[in-house]
């Protein structure tokens, strides 16, 4: 409801959703939202935030995963956030723009799970895989 009604304020962004399930952790919750509003700030001109997150509990232990993708005619992406995201951003460096993405990257390696991102022209996508259920 947050994601939808931040896209509904700016009517040039459509959100698609995928959800694997009625809930997810709290840690993966948090990721999802920090990681979609990363998507809407990408999108300075509009476009498409494609949001999917499923709990899987095939394997021996529960895992969320989550994939957000960012699309439209121009996504911008400030390489610091990326940096914070790898958890190479330098602790001086850290501002209230790169302090979200810093704060999933602790979250993530504290869950032993792991973020990634992959930016081209016209698309960002970020990716979190968590451990635990």
């Amino acid at each position: 409801a947050l994601i939808d009604a931040l896209v509904g304020n700016n009517g040039r962004i459509q959100a698609n959703w995928a959800l694997g399930g009625d809930s997810l952790p709290k840690p993966a919750v948090k990721t999802l939202l920090n990681l979609a509003l990363i998507g809407i700030e990408a999108l300075v001109r509009g476009g498409t935030l494609d949001i999917a997150a499923e709990l899987r509990t095939d394997g021996a232990k529960p895992c969320s995963e989550i994939v957000i993708r960012a699309s439209g005619a121009r996504v911008v992406f400030d390489r610091t956030i990326g940096l914070a995201l790898e958890g190479a951003l330098p602790p001086e460096e850290l501002s209230s723009r790169t302090a979200p993405a810093a704060m999933l990257y602790e979250l993530a390696e504290s869950l032993g799970g792991k973020l990634q991102y992959a930016l081209t022209d016209e698309a960002l996508v970020m990716g979190a895989v968590l451990p635990g259920g």
